[in-house]
């Protein structure tokens, strides 16, 4: 497996790594009506989860 030289958690600028990943180029999807039950879980996990994240 290779080793990972780039990206924006190394600090890259993350606009500069997308570019160089292609992420701009392709087929767009339309916008969708948020799904607010799937919200509020994500939600609530992060809110429990983030103490212990921040240890």
């Amino acid at each position: 497996m290779g080793t990972v030289r780039e990206g924006a958690a190394t600090g890259d600028d993350a606009v500069a790594v997308s570019t160089a990943w292609g992420t701009g180029s392709g087929r767009e999807l339309p916008p969708v009506e948020r799904d607010m039950d799937t919200w509020n879980r994500v939600t609530s996990v992060l809110g429990r989860a983030t103490p212990a994240l921040l240890v």
